[in-house]
């Protein structure tokens, strides 16, 4: 009896002791949500197609990821994509977006790779975006995909950020004006004032942008 009763208080404790492992290997991993505004890519994307966040982890996260897979993000509205992942503190993620209209079916420029980066401080000779996982739930500053050919910093914008006014990105897709005539002609933005008025005057002038369709 002696030795059925030690022989359970030893399961028992072995039980006890791998829970507690369990309980601390999970205690230190945090959530990190990442957010993507695709309004800069330079194919037409939509709620329904495929943002990932492809790259490399040296501690390992979930989901995992790689440089050919990683977490898919989902779209929140509008050009706002986003997923939660689970990390350990102090791991030091590389990564990029992938936009696609489905996996292996990437948008017309670099196949749906966006252009480099620069992470800045110890990473600013890379060509990656960089995140370091801090010690408790954290989200990551919004960041645009970059759908140019030019390196930029990692939290760029397509906008000027300014204390006293609010920023509006315009882009139209033109495909389906099969009279317009690039080369000789130009889109532009009017409009009014908020509470109506006779005149609509111009705003802008919109360039077209190169690479994109």
């Amino acid at each position: 009896m002696k030795k059925a009763l030690s022989f359970f208080l030893i399961v028992l404790l072995v039980g006890m002791f791998v829970d507690t492992l369990a309980y601390q290997a999970l205690a230190q991993t945090v959530n990190v949500k990442v957010r993507c505004n695709t309004s800069t890519c330079l194919d037409t994307l939509r709620s329904n197609h495929l943002v990932r966040m492809v790259g490399e982890s040296k501690k390992g996260i979930t989901p995992a990821i790689s440089w050919s897979d990683g977490p898919a993000l989902t779209n929140v509205g509008g050009d706002y994509w986003e997923t939660t992942i689970t990390a350990t503190p102090g791991d030091t993620i590389k990564y990029k977006f992938l936009v696609e209209f489905s996996a292996g079916n990437g948008t017309i420029h670099w196949s749906g790779w966006e252009g480099n980066l620069n992470a800045g401080g110890a990473f600013s000779s890379g060509n990656d975006r960089v995140l370091i996982v801090g010690a408790s739930d954290m989200t990551v500053p919004l960041q645009y995909y970059n759908g140019s050919d030019d390196k930029k910093d990692q939290f760029w914008t397509p906008f000027t950020k300014k204390q006293d006014t609010v920023a509006v990105y315009f882009r139209v897709n033109m495909a389906g004006e099969t009279a317009f005539n690039p080369a000789t002609q130009t889109v532009a933005v009017f409009g009014g004032l908020p509470l109506g008025g006779s005149a609509w005057p111009k705003i802008i002038d919109l360039t077209q942008e190169v690479n994109s369709r």
